[in-house]
């Protein structure tokens, strides 16, 4: 928490996610991978009790994408494209124990995407962002069940281990 008294915070965060080709997805669309490197900013809004509180993230990450069959030599998946991208989400939370170190989560999302900026060519031999249906931006909605357990560090309480 970067403000305790006002309970406004920031995290950094990564995620992998894993998608498959849709219905009208073009002949070379496969499924895509994307790993989201980001920093976000959230504020606890506790309910009369510490124990219920909602609390409202907003983000911005970088977003590295592999269509299905894209490696170098070694077949190793490598993320040949990138974009930007948002990430807004809404976490319900219930604390318990004695020290409220146990925290159970209830979360809905979203993660928005630019179109690919930046990607091989078409005179590499790779294909084009166009081509693998990178080409224009799309949004990702989400639900999720969490758990944080909270422990004293020598920096003072804090979450440390977070499971989503």
């Amino acid at each position: 928490m970067l403000l305790p008294v006002q309970r406004i915070g920031m995290e950094a965060y990564f995620q992998l996610t894993q998608l498959s080709p849709g219905n009208n997805d073009t002949m070379f669309s496969a499924s895509l991978d994307m790993f989201d490197v980001g920093l976000a900013g959230y504020k606890d809004i506790c309910l009369g009790t510490p124990r219920l509180c909602i609390t409202p993230l907003v983000g911005a990450h970088l977003a590295l994408m592999s269509p299905q069959g894209d490696q170098d030599i070694g077949g190793t998946d490598v993320f040949s494209y990138a974009g930007v991208g948002l990430r807004g989400q809404l976490a319900f939370s219930f604390a318990f124990g004695r020290r409220y170190e146990h925290v159970l989560s209830a979360m809905a999302g979203f993660n928005a995407y630019t179109k690919a900026l930046s990607g091989p060519d078409a005179s590499s031999g790779n294909f084009t962002a166009e081509e693998v249906g990178l080409g224009t931006g799309g949004v990702l909605a989400f639900l999720g069940l969490g758990y944080t357990y909270r422990f004293n560090t020598p920096i003072g309480s804090s979450p440390f281990i977070i499971l989503e």
